[in-house]
């Protein structure tokens, strides 16, 4: 498995909380055309099997990552940066704790979905070791664009 090795020193990933909320949803809708919402969160987040981690630099809020845990696998189901922070470190540390849970015998796997008209992302994850497995034409429901499917599996092979 290939991670970017680029971290900066100051930057912390800990676990979400939720006077984090107002920074994360900044960051999320200076992020994307199509956000989540404060509900989306909450909604995930009530999950037993979703778990969302927070960037901090100097400690603010300037990244954030939900994913959720299955058998075999982690999905991660939104990540983003604050513009002001994209490229320096924040989103490959975010990446670098996921991948820490990976094991050979347990989850193996991370997987994830990018807009196929967002190249940024795509490059993103590829600079972090991961894969272009799959195009999905109308993965996400009620949008006409398709997705992207990159994975990182432990020992990096993707198949």
């Amino acid at each position: 498995m290939t991670i970017v090795t680029t971290r900066r020193a100051d930057v912390h990933v800990r676990w979400l909380i939720n006077r984090d909320m107002p920074e994360v949803m900044e960051i999320e809708n200076t992020s994307f055309p199509y956000c989540w919402n404060r509900e989306d969160f909450r909604n995930a987040l009530r999950q037993r099997n979703y778990i969302a981690s927070v960037a901090e630099v100097a400690e603010k809020v300037v990244g954030f990552c939900v994913y959720s845990l299955h058998a075999g696998r982690i999905e991660v189901e939104n990540i983003a940066v604050h513009p002001d922070y994209r490229r320096q470190g924040v989103g490959a540390s975010l990446v670098a704790k996921i991948a820490s849970k990976l094991t050979p015998r347990r989850r193996s796997l991370v997987r994830v979905a990018a807009n196929e008209e967002n190249t940024a992302s795509h490059l993103f994850w590829k600079a972090c070791g991961f894969r272009a497995v799959a195009v999905i034409p109308n993965f996400w429901d009620g949008f006409d664009f398709a997705a992207y499917i990159f994975e990182l599996r432990v020992g990096g092979v993707s198949q």
